[in-house]
């Protein structure tokens, strides 16, 4: 929370915010904009006005940045100095509906919730399906909306603006739930 106050302080209004990294980097999120802060002093940014916003993001690895953009259903990657890595991936050519939220996978790849198809989704770092969920419907998770998904050590964790989170593995196997999880805690 150290990092939101120092934000408050400076007069940014942060719409995301990641925890630092292993450097003491962190992340922020501001309208169509990305910010690397380093050291506490120096500033990376990347504008993704183009590329329909930022949705969200995903620093958990510092030279691989996840970014999402809704509007356009397409992921892209960033390096540490917030440069383009790779062209963008469509969600619609990988035979996803829409897609509400993701986030990288340890294992090289990433997640997504599929609205249309009510299920996670597990994809390699070629763009390959290598896991999912059941249908949330047949978990008896129907009314569940996912706002954030993260992954955290051996676990999946799927936040719900009402209905609190949901913990999977990382085969897409639901666990269980866990209601005290709230979209401010990642």
């Amino acid at each position: 929370m150290l990092v939101c106050r120092m934000l408050t302080m400076a007069g940014v209004m942060a719409q995301s915010i990641s925890d630092p990294d292993i450097r003491s980097d962190f992340f922020y999120c501001q309208d169509d904009k990305l910010f690397r802060v380093v050291n506490k002093t120096d500033t990376f940014s990347y504008s993704a006005r183009l590329q329909g916003g930022i949705t969200d993001f995903d620093a958990s690895n510092p030279f691989k940045i996840l970014l999402f953009s809704a509007p356009f259903q397409k992921i892209y990657y960033l390096n540490h100095r917030l440069a383009p890595l790779s062209e963008e991936c469509l969600l619609s050519d990988l035979g996803l509906g829409e897609v509400t939220c993701v986030c990288a996978s340890k294992q090289g790849g990433f997640w997504v919730f599929d609205r249309w198809n009510g299920v996670l989704v597990r994809f390699d770092g070629q763009s390959q399906r290598v896991s999912s969920s059941e249908n949330f419907s047949l978990l008896g998770l129907q009314q569940a909306e996912p706002v954030k998904i993260r992954e955290v050590g051996n676990q999946l964790y799927v936040c719900c603006r009402e209905q609190g989170g949901y913990r999977f593995d990382l085969f897409g196997n639901y666990i269980g739930p866990d209601p005290a999880m709230r979209p401010e805690d990642f």
